[in-house]
């Protein structure tokens, strides 16, 4: 009994690590130095700067620069973490987007790689708050070279687990990833599941190994 349930739980284990290798192997996009580069999800770091295509999942939690669209606006599927199908609105910062330049000459959207160049040439700060499990809230300043001041708020962020809809591309930098994203924030252990038959018999397995123990220990001292 013991070795049929040790395998059991071991197959389950596997089967989980398996899972988790595939979903830390994904692949990711980031900017660096004006260059796209692709990356493993564990290997993004905070700091870099995402760029996330129309339909990828978001690897980690970003907050958004700029868009391909005007007002540096996109939508996001939260059906992984809320499991609601409505699609979310979320702006880019508007210090940042109009550093980018999302429209800058007669309603025309910057090309993508316009816009990586202009991103690249960002430098500045961002303070925000630290991990924690609240899908809905974010707090934080974003303060560029020029000294210019622009608050962090939630429809700001894109969080890991979320899909980028109705927007060509999506340019965020990274401020959660791994355990401290809002998702795994929320995780909890897996629950190990027992049935009622499970459950008795392995109290009778300690009922008869505690007999046994008692009856050897009784034999033995009897014998000497």
């Amino acid at each position: 009994v013991f070795i049929i349930s040790m395998i059991k739980q071991g197959m389950e284990d596997l089967k989980r690590h398996q899972a988790d290798a595939r979903m830390n192997a994904r692949k990711a996009t980031v900017v660096r130095d004006g260059a796209v580069s692709t990356l493993l999800w564990r290997n993004v770091r905070a700091g870099d700067i995402m760029l996330v295509r129309d339909r990828e999942e978001v690897p980690a939690d970003v907050v958004v620069l700029a868009t391909s669209e005007e007002e540096g606006r996109c939508f996001t599927e939260t059906s992984n973490l809320d499991g609601e199908t409505n699609l979310k609105r979320r702006v880019a910062l508007k210090t940042t987007a109009d550093i980018c330049g999302v429209r800058p000459q007669g309603g025309k959207v910057v090309p993508l790689e316009r816009h990586l160049e202009r991103v690249s040439s960002l430098r500045g700060s961002i303070e925000y708050e630290n991990p924690n499990n609240s899908l809905y809230t974010f707090v934080g300043t974003v303060r560029l070279e020029d000294g210019s001041e622009t608050p962090v708020g939630p429809s700001n962020v894109i969080l890991r687990g979320c899909m980028v809809r109705s927007c060509a591309y999506v340019l965020g930098m990274v401020v959660f990833t791994g355990g401290d994203t809002k998702i795994m924030q929320n995780s909890r252990p897996t629950p190990f599941k027992q049935s009622a038959v499970y459950r008795m018999v392995n109290k009778c397995i300690v009922i008869i190994f505690v007999t046994q123990f008692l009856l050897c220990a009784v034999s033995t001292v009897r014998g000497v």
